[in-house]
């Protein structure tokens, strides 16, 4: 894992830590797992860290609504 990766595992950890349920996603925000589950789970600290070796240019992902207390309104 090089330190950018190791920084992005850092920062998902983090996230974790403050309540959010977070999933892997793509650059261009495409989830990389089935994530409907974790609208009513969080992932673990190993689930964590295995997606970083499963996908390592992964993007961290934010699951919205009461899971991780997080509301999003898009206006365009």
């Amino acid at each position: 894992m090089d330190k950018i990766q190791e920084n992005m595992l850092g920062e998902a950890l983090k996230y974790a830590e403050l309540g959010f349920s977070i999933i892997p996603v793509s650059r261009d925000k495409t989830p990389l797992i089935q994530w409907k589950e974790f609208q009513t789970r969080r992932a673990t600290k190993d689930e964590i860290k295995s997606w970083f070796e499963q996908f390592p240019d992964m993007n961290i992902g934010v699951v919205t609504g009461s899971i991780s207390g997080v509301i999003v309104i898009d206006v365009e």
